[in-house]
């Protein structure tokens, strides 16, 4: 299995001037905190900062949260490269936690979706790149995304819910066979009808 690729804000960058978009979650119990210390620092190379949230919705206060900032001591670390290679670097790369490719379209889609202002030329651009490779190379989405696997139960859920409510709107859009009822019949008026031998 290859491992998956860190590209993310490294501790150079994340002194300029400038935002960052993202969620903030609400770790309870020490054993979240060390779960992700362990998964975060210990193997995926990241370090660890405290920076001000400030939520989108007015009347929010800013509060302090745990930031993990990827660097160039990771062994994971893949540095700097044009667009075009690290999307073919996506589509061959997984960990695990899934498929980069899975990673890149979640996050395209729910800036999309969720921070429509942040919109990132970066980032729409490797989710492009990424579904042109997959073309290109004949691979199966699906599999990609994670849906079909056991490895993303929520994946499962969502494939549930969304195949039941096609079925729904099928049945939906089916015409009713109608059952003796002559509800659409009509009297029309008899007519001679005519052979001609041409």
């Amino acid at each position: 299995m290859r491992k998956e690729v860190k590209r993310r804000m490294t501790r150079e960058n994340f002194n300029r001037e400038g935002w960052t978009w993202g969620v903030a979650y609400e770790l309870k119990g020490e054993c979240a905190l060390q779960y992700l210390e362990q998964r975060e620092v210990s193997l995926g190379g990241y370090c660890t900062t405290v920076t001000t949230f400030h939520p989108r919705e007015p009347g929010h206060t800013p509060f302090p949260v745990l930031l993990y900032l990827a660097t160039a001591a990771s062994s994971e670390w893949a540095g700097q490269a044009p667009l075009h290679e690290i999307a073919s670097q996506v589509i061959q790369s997984s960990g695990p936690s899934g498929h980069n490719v899975e990673y890149v379209l979640r996050l395209a889609e729910f800036m999309r979706l969720h921070v429509p202002e942040g919109y990132d030329e970066h980032l729409a651009t490797l989710e492009t790149l990424v579904r042109l490779r997959i073309k290109e190379n004949n691979m199966c989405l699906n599999t990609l995304m994670g849906e079909g696997g056991n490895h993303h139960h929520h994946n499962d859920i969502n494939n549930q819910q969304q195949q039941q409510q096609d079925q729904q709107q099928q049945q939906d859009q089916e015409p009713m066979e109608r059952r003796d009822t002559f509800q659409f019949s009509t009297n029309l008026p008899p007519k001679k009808l005519r052979c001609l031998n041409v």
